[in-house]
């Protein structure tokens, strides 16, 4: 799930030395529903609001990915991963994920009453190949 923040509405740097009701007049309600107003403070921080935090399910400390497209900024929930199980996030995987996933919802799979069983049809398997 994406935020984005857009900052269409803002003026370029040098009309930033404008008065602020100047600033204030072109800096404009968000355009949708789900946008957000957002504040850059002293040191560049932006602070999201309480309900857009728990609407994506981020809180203090947490990682967010920020992507320049264009004219606005989207920020995107990051998740880190322990290095050892970083596999199987790779494409590769999650292709073979998603295959196995089809064929699970397909019923193209087999039971087996006891793992001995389901080693003896995976060389069985083999053999064939």
């Amino acid at each position: 799930m994406t935020t984005a923040v857009s900052w269409r509405t803002i003026r370029p740097a040098d009309s930033w030395s404008q008065t602020s009701d100047r600033r204030k007049e072109e800096n404009r309600v968000p355009a949708t529903k789900d946008a957000v107003r957002v504040r850059i403070g002293k040191k560049r921080q932006i602070t999201l609001p309480e309900a857009a935090a728990a609407r994506l399910g981020v809180g203090v400390g947490d990682e967010l990915e920020a992507r320049i497209l264009d004219d606005r900024i989207e920020l995107i929930p990051m998740v880190v991963v322990p290095r050892d199980q970083a596999w199987f996030w790779t494409p590769e995987w999650q292709a073979r994920e998603r295959e196995a996933e089809a064929a699970r919802r397909a019923g193209d799979y087999a039971k087996f009453k006891t793992a001995g069983r389901l080693v003896a049809a995976l060389k069985k398997k083999k053999k064939k190949k």
